[in-house]
C-alpha cells in the first residue's frame, strides 16, 4: 500500500496516491438508485468550502499543483495536491494534515505571500461501493457531478475498476480538471 500515516505529538499527516474520475451529471438521483441497486452503502452528507491559494512565485495553474484549506462540516484540512500523473484520470498525489486553527493557518500563508485565489463550495453525499468512494456533487455555480474514487492502488487495476463503474452508473465522459479550474473557465454541467 503506498499510504503513509505518520504520527507525531502534533498531529496526523497523511500521505496517497488519489485515483479518481469525475463526470458531469444530468440525474444524481438516477445514479443514487442505481449505487441502491448495486449494494453501495450510503456514508455521509457534507457540505465543503474549499478556499485555495496562490503561490507567491510560482503559478499553480502552470505547475498542475494545489494548495487548500478545506473546511467540511467545521472540521479543517489543509491539502496539498500535485501534478496529475495519468493522461485518463485525476491521478495525482495528495498531502493533508488536519488543522484545529484555522484562522492562524490563513494569516501564516498570507505573511508568506500567499493570497487567497478562489472559493469553492458544494454539498456531497458519499457512497462506498466495494472500496470505490462514489461523491455526488452539488458545486455551486457549477452544477453536479459524481466523482469515483479509489486511495493507493494499483494504477492500471484501479481505472479498469472506475471505468466499469463510470459505466454501469451510466455517466458519460471524464473531466480531469477540478473544480476550480472548471469554475475560472466558466464551465455549468446542466
Amino acid at each position: 500500500m503506498y499510504w503513509k500515516l505518520a504520527l507525531t505529538s502534533y498531529s496526523i499527516f497523511i500521505h496517497m496516491l488519489e485515483i479518481e474520475i469525475k463526470s458531469a451529471c444530468d440525474d444524481p438521483e438516477g445514479v443514487e438508485k442505481i449505487l441502491e441497486d448495486l449494494g453501495a452503502r450510503f456514508k455521509d452528507t457534507l457540505f465543503q468550502k474549499d478556499i485555495y491559494f496562490a503561490h507567491p512565485a510560482r503559478n499553480f495553474a502552470e505547475t498542475d499543483e494545489a494548495l487548500r484549506l478545506r473546511n467540511e462540516n467545521g472540521s479543517f484540512t489543509l491539502h496539498y495536491k500535485g501534478p496529475k500523473l495519468d493522461k485518463d484520470t485525476k491521478t495525482r498525489e495528495e498531502l493533508g494534515v488536519p488543522i484545529s486553527e484555522p484562522e492562524i493557518l490563513i494569516k501564516i500563508l498570507n505573511n508568506l505571500g500567499f493570497t487567497q485565489a478562489a472559493i469553492v463550495e458544494k454539498n456531497r453525499k458519499t457512497y462506498d461501493l466495494e472500496g470505490i468512494e462514489v461523491a455526488i456533487d452539488n458545486v455551486t455555480n457549477l452544477g453536479n457531478f459524481v466523482e469515483l474514487e479509489i486511495q493507493d492502488e494499483d494504477l492500471e487495476e484501479a481505472k479498469a475498476r472506475l471505468f466499469e463503474l463510470m459505466n454501469k452508473l451510466k455517466l458519460r465522459k471524464t473531466i480531469r480538471s477540478s473544480y476550480l479550474e472548471l469554475l475560472e473557465k466558466g464551465f455549468r454541467s446542466n
